[in-house]
């Protein structure tokens, strides 16, 4: 079997519900405790021998997975709007985004761990908390 994977593309952030896709705003997804992500769609060709022939086969917008968008991001829908726009959207115009909304919750990833020139770090956690 041979698999290839062409025109892997991420769309901006939508919401599908009764066969409809529409697209959501990260105010939408705060309000409804949703997450604001995109699915990574890519087309599949294969090639499979079936009974001693190749038999070639496409699948297009196959979704392999799903990326977490980050505010303001160019995959974001705030990406490039106007401070009258974000405002329409129900956005802060001074919020500078870099931060997830996971559940309905922003979330920051922050550097857990600096490199020291010289010396060892030891980082202890406990499990189970």
């Amino acid at each position: 079997m041979y698999l290839r994977l062409k025109d892997i593309s991420i769309a901006q952030p939508s919401q599908t519900s009764y066969g409809v896709t529409d697209p959501i705003t990260p105010h939408t997804c705060r309000l409804s405790d949703m997450t604001y992500a995109t699915p990574i769609r890519v087309d599949v060709e294969y090639i499979q021998e079936i009974r001693g022939q190749n038999t070639k086969m496409e699948k297009k917008g196959v979704v392999i997975g799903i990326m977490h968008v980050m505010l303001r991001s160019c995959c974001c829908k705030l990406y490039g709007k106007t401070e009258s726009q974000l405002a329409k959207l129900g956005e802060c115009p001074l919020d500078p985004g870099g931060y997830f909304i996971i559940k309905g919750n922003e979330k920051v990833l922050l550097m857990q761990h600096s490199f020291r020139k010289e010396g060892l770090s030891l980082i202890w956690t406990t499990r189970g908390t």
